[in-house]
């Protein structure tokens, strides 16, 4: 008897612990309550989507070597050019901002990159533009 309910509490522990998956976007938009919120959602899910194809290598952890070969492979042109653009459309929402570029301008700049990012060949290059456009529709209220 005893056994059966150490079993059955570690069992309920276990399953507690099972990993979820990630949010999607979505879901985290409808958690967002504020504008400010939707804001900084959108800014860093376009940051760290820009950084896709760095973020998946493979790389020494440790040691300044480790460090060096990170910091290069996020220095890329493509994924500077994608983070310029992400700060252009965060501008939108900013009052203070200092030079707006209009929202149509961005969104086929935008559309732009996806098309370059669906001409790759490779594992998630397809599903990486769709994240892309669906960020750009969301961010600049224009369809792509």
């Amino acid at each position: 008897m005893k056994k059966a309910i150490i079993i059955s509490t570690a069992l309920i522990l276990l399953s507690a612990c099972a990993s979820q998956p990630p949010q999607t976007l979505d879901q985290k938009l409808s958690e967002s309550t504020t504008a400010a919120d939707r804001k900084e959602t959108l800014r860093l899910a376009c940051l760290n989507e820009a950084e896709w194809p760095a973020s998946l290598q493979k790389v020494r952890t440790t040691g300044r070597h480790g460090t060096q070969q990170r910091q290069r492979l996020k220095r890329t042109p493509e994924i500077r050019e994608m983070k310029t653009l992400c700060r252009q459309m965060d501008d939108l929402t900013t009052v203070d901002a200092e030079e707006k570029l209009p929202p149509k301008e961005l969104a086929s700049a935008c559309a732009a990159k996806v098309a370059d990012k669906k001409q790759k060949e490779g594992k998630g290059w397809a599903e990486h533009a769709d994240r892309i456009a669906h960020i750009c529709k969301e961010m600049t209220g224009k369809k792509l």
